[in-house]
């Protein structure tokens, strides 16, 4: 195969993961905590023990149930058990599927990744994308048709086979919760670890380049490079600022500027932060006009509904992964 492979023009290959919010899933009732004890304290034998991890392909990145039970931990995955979704057994299902994920042409896709620059975190690291997208229901598709855990559609198929020389297909992302998450694992590594670096855009640190990586994963990867270029800045925090000032120029007095306070995400339990704030009362007036308008943002042009989606979707994964909860120890022990 030509190493174009590894080079392919932006243009064709960076088309975005659709933006479009996953539809809203019922707000789950917490579980006993008795399932978080059994769950401790049972060996889930279909886990494979070899993940990808930063260091090793053969070193397992998360303690496994059976360990936890002998030093009396909780495993990992757990810690989101004061997200909504998060009840023993969706967090199972999906830690599941993502260890699964590792396993799938294990060496080949190690191999491409190592040419791509990637390096894998623990599976730990990726619910918080699938809490966002889908509320942890494989079963999830959106009015843009996109599918699955991570919210898969057909460009970020396109995209992931593209780079890494497979087939897979949007039939897979839908029905093998397996092949999903490692599309959106995949995914988010291309926007993070390849694009990023192929058309050289500077960070201030790694976490930088991960939340940017988060952004774009709802945004999509050509507006969301072309925006951090043009805005010329090296940091998400400038980037978010940035992105604000030019909502509320937009849009005052339906979008303010912030107190310096945290806000509830309900759906996900979680205080966020954004620079911006909207006047609900005021937005009732004119919410279409409002969310369709289209505005300039860093050379590009972008509804206001897709920025504020953007800046909203990277806010709740990052709380979530900080675990800022409005509300501790929603159900059964967490980390």
């Amino acid at each position: 195969m030509s190493p174009d492979i590894f080079k392919p023009d932006v243009e064709e290959g960076a088309e975005t993961q659709d933006g479009q919010e996953s539809q809203e899933n019922e707000t789950q009732k917490p579980q006993p905590k008795e399932d978080f004890k059994k769950l401790s304290s049972e060996v889930s034998s279909e886990i494979p023990a070899e993940i990808f991890t930063e260091t090793s392909l053969d070193t397992p990145a998360n303690i496994s149930t059976e360990e936890s039970a002998k030093e009396n931990r909780t495993p990992p995955f757990l810690k989101f058990s004061n997200v909504p979704c998060g009840t023993p057994e969706n967090l199972e299902n999906i830690n599941k599927a993502i260890q699964e994920a590792f396993t799938i042409n294990k060496d080949f896709i190690a191999k491409r990744a190592d040419r791509l620059g990637i390096k894998f975190n623990a599976p730990d690291f990726y619910i918080p994308i699938a809490i966002k997208e889908s509320k942890l229901n494989n079963s999830e598709v959106s009015s843009s048709g996109a599918v699955g855990y991570f919210q898969i559609t057909k460009t970020a198929v396109r995209d992931v086979n593209n780079w890494f020389e497979k087939d897979f297909t949007m039939e897979e992302a839908k029905t093998n919760p397996a092949v999903n998450a490692l599309l959106g694992i995949l995914l988010f590594h291309l926007y993070k670890d390849r694009y990023s670096v192929q058309n050289k855009l500077n960070f201030a640190s790694d976490k930088d380049r991960e939340l940017f990586a988060t952004f774009a994963y709802n945004a999509g990867i050509g507006v969301s490079m072309e925006m951090w270029k043009n805005l010329q800045v090296t940091t998400y925090k400038e980037f978010e600022s940035e992105i604000s000032k030019l909502l509320i120029k937009a849009h005052a007095p339906f979008i303010q500027e912030s107190a310096d306070q945290d806000k509830t995400a309900n759906d996900y339990n979680v205080f966020i932060r954004l620079p911006y704030s909207q006047n609900f009362f005021l937005k009732m007036l004119a919410p279409l006009t409002i969310n369709r308008k289209i505005i300039e943002a860093g050379g590009q042009l972008v509804t206001t509904a897709t920025l504020m989606e953007a800046l909203n979707f990277t806010a709740v994964i990052s709380s979530i992964r900080s675990g800022n909860y409005a509300e501790k120890n929603l159900r059964g022990p967490s980390n």
